[in-house]
């Protein structure tokens, strides 16, 4: 197993590496420079982007490995794809996340911020894996289905349905509280207000200390409740589940 982790973390890495280049390629030329206005906005934007390319890019190939079995190597190993599958999502959260750290790291420093460690970090992560296991689920309950391109369908649809859901829910238990908001991190001081709703960052306006902890809370036992709940699911389907035609045909 543990041979097989380091050459899983050697072929799903190489998604990271551009984006980590980028990322150095950045942090010089603001060095060299000593401009950061103009840059720190172009800099934002290409996070944005990437940070998106990224995520399709990594739950594709989740979907394609485990669902359609698309990967060869997973089909000769003796152990579960079950199994196989957490450990590639393991993979995709670090990376997901040391790309974020870098980034944030960088545009703290050449805006002269402290770096919020505690506000983002711990959310980043949770939001990661509440998010993954959450297409994983989605993954296993459409299993069965006979052609792939349904069943890929159905997981998105499925996905999408529990994040607006989730944002539905999380606007409903916190409403009195709300003022202002936007999506995104529009600059290095909103991290104080920062709050993850899924995957996606909302940056919270007019709110004092106690609010913004309530805010924050929330975030964390919505996605903390999706992720042990699809936990559950991906792994008691992959128990009680008799056949598996994909896994038949593929």
């Amino acid at each position: 197993m543990s041979e097989y982790i380091i050459i899983r973390v050697r072929r799903l890495s190489a998604i990271f590496i551009v984006p980590l280049v980028v990322e150095f390629g950045f942090f010089l030329f603001l060095v060299i420079t000593k401009k950061s206005s103009n840059v720190l906005n172009f800099h934002g934007l290409w996070y944005i982007a990437a940070a998106a390319t990224v995520f399709v890019v990594t739950a594709y190939q989740l979907i394609q490995c485990y669902y359609a079995g698309n990967d060869s190597l997973w089909k000769i190993l003796p152990y579960s794809k079950e199994l196989l599958a957490l450990i590639d999502m393991v993979i995709y959260v670090i990376g997901t996340s040391v790309f974020g750290i870098v980034y944030q790291l960088i545009q703290n420093a050449a805006a002269k911020h402290s770096f919020e460690w505690t506000t983002y970090v711990g959310e980043k992560l949770l939001s990661l894996f509440s998010l993954y296991l959450l297409i994983l689920a989605a993954c296993s309950l459409f299993k069965n289905i006979q052609y792939p391109s349904v069943g890929r369908t159905l997981i998105a649809i499925t996905t999408g349905i529990v994040i607006a859901l989730q944002v539905f829910l999380y606007f409903k238990i916190n409403g009195k509280n709300i003022t202002s908001f936007m999506i995104g991190i529009s600059n290095v001081g909103d991290l104080k207000n920062l709050a993850y709703i899924s995957v996606l960052p909302y940056v919270f306006f007019y709110v004092k200390q106690n609010q913004m902890l309530q805010l924050v809370n929330t975030s964390l036992e919505l996605n903390g409740i999706i992720s042990i709940s699809c936990l559950i699911l991906f792994l008691v389907s992959a128990k009680l589940r008799k056949l598996n035609y994909i896994d038949l045909v593929g």
